[in-house]
């Protein structure tokens, strides 16, 4: 099936264990990408950011809860 931004869309998800890991990740994603969600803590997670990169790929990015 091809892919079609408005009828079979999808999110890559990429978890890491530290925000260390997941900013190095958001950088390399984030060259001209459309900014969804600025990477930062979030009430589930102490890293977590979306962007939708060059390609029309949208990237969700988190780091694990320890808790």
């Amino acid at each position: 099936m091809g892919h079609d931004r408005g009828e079979n869309a999808f999110f890559v998800s990429v978890r890491g264990t530290a925000v260390e890991e997941i900013a190095g990740y958001w950088e390399g994603l984030s060259d001209g990408a459309h900014i969804v969600v600025p990477l930062g803590p979030a009430a589930w997670s102490p890293g977590y950011g979306m962007l939708t990169d060059r390609f029309g790929v949208t990237w969700v990015l988190d780091v694990e809860n320890g808790s």
